[in-house]
C-alpha cells in the first residue's frame, strides 16, 4: 500500500503511467508520431495517435492535478509536451526547449509543479519546471556534470533526485530539497556504469539500478540515515537498459538479453537475495522493456519483430500471470 500511494505522489513517471483508471504506454510509432495506448476496465485495448513529427528515443509521462503529461523528443532537439485532460483533445508545445535536448526527456510531478529534466548540448543536465502558482516556466543549469546518455529522475520524500552516466563510467547523482540549493555526488560508484540508470522510491529508501561492465545488473540504494549500500543482483548478462518499479512490498527489475529473452529480476521481504525469471518471454524481446506497478498486478511492456507492443502482468491475488498484445506499430527507441 506504502509503495502504491509513492507512486501515486510520484506522478507515477516513466514510459508507462497510470491515469484514472487506465495503464498508459506512450512510445514513438514508426511514422515518428506520438503513440498513446491505453486500457481501461471500460475501454479495453486503444491505440491514440497524438501527432507531431519527427520525434526519436522514449517520452516520459505523468499525471498532474487531473491532467496527463508527456515529453518527448524530436529530430531537432526540441522536447515537445503534449497535455491532456478527460475526453478533451491533447494539447502541444514546446516549453521553449529549441535546440536545447539532447536527450531523453525525464521528470514529474512534485506539489503544485511540473518538472522536467535532459541533457544540454554543452552535456549538463538542465531543468525546466512549471509552477501552477506563477504559471510561469523556469530553467535552471544544474552543476555536476557533464554526462552522457540519458538522465533518469524520481522524486523521494520531499526531494528531488537524477541520475545519470559519467564519462568514464562513473554515477552521476544530483538532488534538491526544499531551501538547498542542487548538490551532486556519484553514491560510491566511480566507474563501471554501462548503462542508463533506473531507480524508483519506496518510501524508505531511495534506489538505483544500471547495467555494469561485466553486463550484470548493480543496485545502490539510500538508507534514511543517508548512508549508500549496494550489491549485484544476479541473473544476467543482459543488454540495453533496465527499467525498475516498486510494487508493495516487492522490487522489480526488468531487461532484455542479447538472443531476445526477457530477464526479470524481482526481491521481496520473502525473496532474499534476488531472483530472476523470464515470465515466459523468450527470444521476442526486440527493445529495451518498461514495467508498471498497478493496485492488483505488476506488469512488463515490450516491443516485439513486428513493431506491436507486447504486455504481460502477473495478478497478485492468484499469482497468474497473463500475456496480450496492443498493437501498435512502434520505432524501435534502441
Amino acid at each position: 500500500m506504502r509503495a502504491d500511494v509513492t507512486a501515486l505522489l510520484n506522478g507515477n513517471a516513466g514510459q508507462a503511467y497510470r491515469y484514472r483508471d487506465q495503464q498508459r504506454v506512450a512510445a514513438v510509432g514508426a511514422g515518428g508520431t506520438l503513440v498513446s495506448m491505453m486500457w481501461s476496465p471500460s475501454t479495453d485495448k486503444l491505440v491514440q495517435d497524438w501527432g507531431s513529427s519527427g520525434l526519436v528515443g522514449k517520452p516520459v509521462g505523468f499525471v498532474h492535478n487531473g491532467q496527463q503529461h508527456v515529453f518527448a523528443r524530436g529530430n531537432n532537439n526540441t522536447v515537445r509536451h503534449w497535455w491532456q485532460a478527460g475526453t478533451g483533445n491533447p494539447v502541444l508545445d514546446t516549453w521553449g526547449t529549441e535546440g536545447r535536448v539532447l536527450s531523453n526527456p525525464t521528470g514529474f510531478a512534485y506539489r503544485n509543479q511540473q518538472h522536467l529534466f535532459y541533457r544540454n548540448p554543452d552535456g549538463n543536465l538542465e531543468h525546466k519546471f512549471w509552477d501552477q502558482g506563477t504559471n510561469q516556466i523556469t530553467t535552471g543549469v544544474w552543476a555536476g556534470g557533464p554526462f552522457v546518455g540519458n538522465p533518469f529522475a524520481l522524486v523521494h520524500r520531499d526531494q528531488q533526485h537524477i541520475f545519470g552516466r559519467g564519462p568514464n563510467g562513473e554515477l552521476k547523482h544530483w538532488w534538491w530539497a526544499p531551501g538547498q540549493n542542487p548538490a551532486h555526488d556519484n553514491w560510491g560508484v566511480s566507474s563501471g556504469v554501462a548503462s542508463d540508470p533506473t531507480g524508483f522510491s519506496n518510501g524508505s529508501q531511495a534506489h538505483v539500478f544500471f547495467r555494469n561492465g561485466d553486463g550484470q545488473l548493480q543496485h545502490r540504494f539510500s538508507l534514511s540515515n543517508g548512508q549508500v549500500l549496494g550489491d549485484v543482483w544476479t541473473g544476467g548478462p543482459f543488454v540495453g537498459n533496465p527499467h525498475a518499479i516498486a510494487h508493495k512490498t516487492q522490487q522489480h527489475v526488468f531487461a532484455r538479453k542479447a538472443n531476445g529473452d526477457l530477464i526479470h529480476f524481482y526481491w521481496s521481504p520473502t525473496v532474499d537475495p534476488p531472483r530472476a525469471d523470464n515470465w515466459g518471454a523468450v527470444g521476442v524481446v526486440t527493445d529495451d522493456p518498461i514495467g508498471l506497478s498497478t493496485p492488483d498486478a505488476h506488469h512488463v511492456f515490450y516491443r516485439i519483430a513486428n513493431g506491436s507492443l507486447e504486455h504481460r502482468f502477473t495478478i497478485d491475488a492468484t499469482n497468474q500471470l497473463v500475456t496480450d498484445n496492443w498493437g501498435g506499430s512502434l520505432a524501435p527507441s534502441t
